[in-house]
């Protein structure tokens, strides 16, 4: 029995396996992993993706990109396969069936022009801390002084407050969406602030609530590794920009595992909804051409996206750092008792121990960041994920003051008054962390009053 795809509403598809995977060596110089990533996207690979087809996959989605969607489908219908989703922005179409048909149906595509490149699905992980600080939620709260008064965003608000009524300021409301676990969608600290069109894109259909099972699924010896991972970073956003809508789109379960279809559906999704910001605290271990499309239309929609570095504590390079549009966000240690790590110099501020480096465009506090949790919780949790989302939230302040910004305006206002680290030892060559770490208050500053940029 064949499948009916309408193309022009995009089926979600069924949950799917991770597929086999290309090897990919993200230790390259940034200047040549721009050009590996450039040709990813004008289309000087698909020759040899589509050469190695047939001999890597045995049986398994596959992810089309092609120019003529709506042919391929048909297609994919005459021979009985099954259409397990499509996404029109890209060209994308996801076939799955038995390894003698899909074999038949790779050779008969590999010789047509119009296919711009195959590949099967790719492995997504949230983001980690690695060794025996694997489990980093510490100290688990009913109590909210956890976070009040830590990381000043209570400052800044009451800063641009007080500029409301002489100035007539406004904050407009920006959505950004969090692709991750899931958010507790009924935390009280989240009520009224979760976007209605948030969208479950592991289980399609129910709501994209940050939820565990207590087992560990994947045998690594850590029960729901990413549990309170989504919540934890909504909590951040929403703490930051009292005006920020944010979309959930709920990517990897409860032991931080996707693949690359669903991520490219809930990018895609995301800016289909208008979001102007998207968290991405995940990464793939390769680089996927159906999630760099889905990032390229992002892009081309006005959407800024951040993701982090990694807690590798290497300087490694991880998808989709490269990408148009994507900025990768290292962490800093403020030390111990900086309570408003955010503003100017700090004496004694370093690099995280666990982050990955030279490969960043930005870094923020990442060590013990105090946010939601869920069950109307509160904690403490380090990783690059937390100051990814930290730049998230500071980038749509930016844009709740003055919506009108691109994101290179955005961008010239967090490295304007960026805070260069130094004293770093000699292995962390030049420039470990970017531009720096942000300043907030200076940042928000810079875009309330633009005459004192210097």
């Amino acid at each position: 029995m064949t499948s009916t795809v309408d193309l022009d509403t995009a089926a979600i598809g069924v949950p799917l396996t991770t597929g086999p995977e290309f090897v990919y060596d993200a230790r390259a110089p940034k200047s040549s992993r721009r050009i590996q990533m450039s040709r990813i996207r004008h289309g000087w690979l698909p020759a040899a993706l589509l050469l190695l087809a047939s001999s890597v996959w045995a049986q398994g989605p596959d992810i089309y990109l092609s120019t003529q969607p709506r042919r391929l489908i048909m297609s994919a219908q005459a021979m009985r396969l099954r259409v397990e989703a499509v996404l029109p922005e890209i060209g994308a179409v996801s076939i799955s069936g038995g390894p003698a048909k899909m074999n038949a149906f790779r050779r008969i595509w590999r010789r047509q022009n119009s296919t711009m490149g195959l590949e099967g699905l790719k492995a997504v992980h949230s983001e980690r801390l690695s060794g025996p600080s694997s489990v980093p939620v510490i100290n688990p709260s009913s109590n909210p002084t956890v976070i009040q008064g830590n990381l000043g965003f209570a400052t800044v608000q009451q800063f641009l407050a007080g500029l409301a009524v002489p100035m007539g300021l406004q904050l407009t409301p920006i959505t950004v969406a969090v692709l991750d676990s899931g958010v507790d969608l009924q935390h009280v600290d989240l009520q009224g602030r979760i976007s209605p069109a948030s969208r479950d894109f592991v289980q399609p259909g129910t709501p994209p609530s940050d939820t565990a099972n207590g087992i560990d699924d994947d045998g690594d010896g850590v029960t729901d590794r990413a549990y309170g991972h989504g919540t934890h970073l909504a909590g951040l956003i929403a703490l930051a920009n009292p005006v920020a809508d944010i979309l959930v789109c709920r990517v990897v379960d409860d032991e931080g595992r996707g693949d690359s279809l669903r991520l490219a559906q809930a990018i895609i999704y995301a800016a289909n909804q208008g979001a102007r910001i998207i968290n991405l605290s995940l990464s793939l271990p390769q680089p996927s051409q159906a999630v760099v499309q889905a990032i390229h239309y992002a892009h081309d929609n006005g959407v800024m996206i951040f993701t982090s570095a990694g807690n590798g504590s290497q300087p490694l390079l991880q998808f989709p750092t490269g990408q148009d549009g994507v900025f990768t966000i290292g962490a800093t240690d403020p030390g111990p008792g900086n309570t408003q790590p955010f503003f100017g110099p700090i004496a004694g501020e370093t690099i995280a121990p666990f982050t990955n480096w030279g490969y960043t465009d930005f870094s923020v506090f990442g060590v013990d960041v105090p946010s939601l949790y869920p069950g109307n919780q509160y904690a403490y949790w380090s990783g690059t994920s937390m100051a990814t989302a930290l730049v998230s939230a500071t980038a749509s302040l930016v844009l709740a003051i003055d919506p009108t910004l691109d994101d290179h305006d955005v961008k010239d206002l967090l490295k304007i008054p960026a805070v260069e680290i130094n004293n770093l030892p000699a292995v962390y060559g030049e420039d470990p962390l970017g531009e720096g770490r942000i300043d907030l208050a200076t940042t928000i500053l810079y875009t309330v009053f633009p005459s004192l940029i210097p």
